[in-house]
């Protein structure tokens, strides 16, 4: 059962590098293409020198390289949003817990009984009266 539960994990992560490495390689070639395509099919350039060509296509693909970028840091961004969101709920309820368990623990205390002596807790109720 483990070497399954192993196996499967295995298999997932080796599809989670698989997509990663496809998607890098969708990203690199839309930076190498995109900028030459961008260039060739604008009526307006004419013809160009191959050292205007250059800065041309390296000014696209430097656009378009901060456009993705900055819409990788928004979705890393709204990823650390959440998890410091979840982590915020988890405290909360670990809090809660911590505060019924001593509620439970003290109202244990209240009840129980010295073998001797009676009570094991007294409260002074002149001193908490309203």
């Amino acid at each position: 059962m483990a070497t399954a539960v192993k196996t499967r994990l295995s298999a997932r992560r080796w599809m989670l590098v698989a997509a990663a490495l496809a998607l890098l390689g969708v990203v690199g070639a839309l930076l190498y293409y995109l900028p030459i395509w961008h260039v060739d099919s604008n009526p307006w350039l004419g013809s160009l020198y191959p050292k205007e060509r250059f800065e041309l296509e390296n000014e696209a693909r430097r656009t378009l390289a901060q456009i993705l970028l900055s819409l990788v840091g928004s979705i890393a961004l709204y990823v650390a949003y959440l998890r410091v969101r979840a982590m915020d709920q988890r405290v909360a309820v670990e809090q809660e817990g911590q505060i019924t368990e001593r509620f439970t623990r003290a109202t244990e205390m209240l009840g129980a009984t010295k073998e001797r002596d009676g009570p094991a807790l007294e409260i002074d109720s002149e001193r908490f009266s309203l």
